[in-house]
């Protein structure tokens, strides 16, 4: 099993956009920072998914940024945005076929705010493995997401989980880097995954 770049998109894409006003100023600016870095990073993280009546399982995720681009990979999908422009295409494996969704520019850049925000928190700084970070909570109609944000806006770490507490999927970095691949932001490197083999692997 996998996880679908296309499934998250369908949960966390909605049509109307939370009012920034509505949430604490902390939360805000932090949400903020994971859509508008600018900083060059390689994201290298493991997902454990626990599905509604279903069996637990790990899957691979990947994420590089630089300016204004950024690339997210996971299982077989692949997506490239402009952060700057809020346009995106993605890879559908299913379908075979690279589809061009601005939408999906509001998932891959940072996090994820079409559906209206309800609740958000901001709680707290702390050390993490890759050093310092933010954590805040947010809740829409159909997720509680926590996330820990680096001083980059890299989402080190983060846990999704559906209100009934029935559905979950806990995101932990397993090595960031400064720099990123030559050549993965473009529609057409979408033919082909950007992640080394070793990533695709559970951690040791």
């Amino acid at each position: 099993m996998k996880v679908r770049l296309v499934s998250v998109l369908a949960i966390l894409v909605g049509t109307v956009a939370a009012s920034p006003s509505t949430l604490d100023p902390k939360v805000g600016k932090v949400m903020a920072l994971t859509r508008n870095t600018r900083a060059t990073f390689s994201l290298f993280a493991w997902n454990i998914i626990t599905p509604k009546g279903g069996e637990q399982y790990g899957q691979w995720s990947a994420e590089f940024h630089s300016g204004n681009l950024h690339r997210v990979e996971s299982g077989d999908d692949r997506i490239v945005a402009d952060c700057a422009k809020m346009t995106a295409s993605y890879f559908d494996p299913r379908k075979g076929q690279i589809i061009d969704d601005n939408k999906a520019a509001r998932v891959a850049c940072g996090m994820a705010d079409l559906k209206p925000i309800v609740r958000g928190a901001y709680l707290g700084r702390a050390k993490g493995r890759f050093g310092a970070v933010e954590r805040i909570r947010i809740e829409d109609g159909d997720t509680i997401r926590t996330y820990s944000v680096d001083r980059r806006g890299a989402i080190v770490a983060q846990t999704i989980l559906s209100p009934t507490n029935d559905h979950r999927l806990t995101l932990e970095a397993r090595e960031v880097r400064g720099w990123v691949p030559q050549g993965i932001f473009s529609r057409e490197s979408l033919d082909h995954s950007a992640v080394p083999e070793k990533f695709k692997s559970p951690p040791g």
